[in-house]
């Protein structure tokens, strides 16, 4: 019950970000999980101040946990959207997805990626769990910050990840790379779209963290009658331990 109780307090946490006003996250730790691939990063672009060069930079799913703004527990899986800022702990904001990806149909790709990946990761296990994990991550870098998009590629164009160290590097690497470039034809030539029963959470991190982006599964209205039954059989059970708990000590 305990377990139920702390996914439905998260899951209430994510269904609140759509309301009138900003909520906010404390997240209190994070870690890559299921595992890290190591590459090297580089961003060229005709404007110099925004040319990136990261060496030996971790490369997957990170996991957040922490409290909401409505004192609930969260424990979010998510991908950084935003390397010109460091990971850390601290408050993060839900926003639009405008606010972090201006480009419609840069956000539909997006989607179109999570939506799919997010699946294949949950059913991956091992060492492919690690690489499907990194795969993701850099085709999510890649549609953020590409500007030659003919066609999407880890390896080329503006934005790359390779290996510029001496040595052979992380032996996922290359596997991670080409993965990515399957995913990003997948959501190019119209093999993956957008799944209607996902959406897209985005959560600024002010500019001092890094921006993260994740996907949520949305119930179908069936489920969601399960969801709210199983709710109220929660909440009286709770209320008949409480009597039961109250009627002892008045026996005491």
């Amino acid at each position: 019950m305990k377990k139920l109780m702390m996914a439905a307090a998260t899951f209430a946490a994510i269904l609140m970000s759509n309301v009138g006003h900003a909520q906010t996250l404390n997240i209190t730790n994070w870690t890559w999980n299921p595992g890290l691939v190591v590459g090297d990063l580089r961003r060229y672009t005709p404007n110099t101040p925004n040319y990136l060069a990261l060496n030996g930079v971790g490369i997957g799913q990170f996991e957040l946990t922490g409290n909401s703004s409505f004192n609930m527990p969260v424990d979010i899986f998510s991908y950084c959207l935003d390397l010109y800022t460091p990971m850390s702990t601290g408050t993060y904001t839900y926003v639009t997805g405008s606010t972090l990806v201006p480009d419609a149909s840069r956000r539909n790709m997006l989607g179109a990626l999570l939506s799919h990946t997010t699946t294949l990761l949950a059913n991956a296990t091992g060492n492919q769990a690690t690489i499907i994990s990194a795969a993701t991550q850099m085709a999510v870098w890649e549609i953020v910050y590409e500007t030659a998009t003919t066609p999407f590629n880890v390896t080329g164009g503006d934005f790359r990840v390779a290996n510029l160290q001496v040595g052979p590097g992380d032996p996922n690497l290359s596997a991670s790379q080409s993965l990515a470039n399957s995913y990003l034809a997948n959501t190019t030539n119209g093999t993956w779209q957008f799944l209607s029963n996902y959406q897209l959470k985005y959560l600024s991190g002010g500019g001092v963290r890094q921006s993260q982006l994740f996907a949520v599964a949305v119930p179908e209205p069936a489920t969601w009658g399960m969801m709210v039954l199983g709710f109220g059989l929660i909440g009286r059970a709770l209320r008949r331990r409480y009597k039961a708990y109250k009627a002892q000590l008045l026996l005491r």
